[in-house]
């Protein structure tokens, strides 16, 4: 299921999926994320980036309270990086994360984002079951 899907400046569109979808949490213990960033341009897109994350999946309660953040247990090194798109292709980053702290019948939000990129960001709601 595609939740957010937004198209974003210079031919960019960012989408993001989440799996399972309802999630129940006696289930469930990770959460997994797929982002999609497509050139829908028709020229080649250069994205560049400090260090070799390339971006981060947040969830927060509905107080904007910060539950998860994937990079806090990931290994980034100080090494800049690129990502080059081809016109009509796309990359795909997987991630997943961890359940634990969700709460049934509660409402959060996964936000997905590149670093330094104002412009490629995505947001999905979702309620987690019991």
């Amino acid at each position: 299921m595609c939740g957010g899907c937004q198209t974003m400046p210079r031919g960019l569109a960012l989408s993001m999926r989440l799996d399972p979808l309802p999630v129940r949490l006696s289930e469930t213990r990770r959460m997994e994320t797929v982002l999609r960033l497509k050139n829908s341009s028709s020229r080649f897109i250069h994205l560049e980036f400090p260090t070799t994350q390339r971006f981060d999946v947040l969830v927060r309660d509905v107080a904007g309270t910060l539950i998860v953040q994937w990079s806090e247990d990931q290994v980034f090194e100080a090494v800049p990086g690129h990502v080059g798109i081809n016109p009509g292709e796309s990359v795909e980053y997987h991630t997943a994360f961890a359940t634990r702290d969700l709460q049934p019948g509660k409402r959060y939000t996964v936000t997905a984002l590149f670093l330094n990129r104002n412009d490629l960001k995505v947001e999905l709601p979702f309620v987690p079951e019991r």
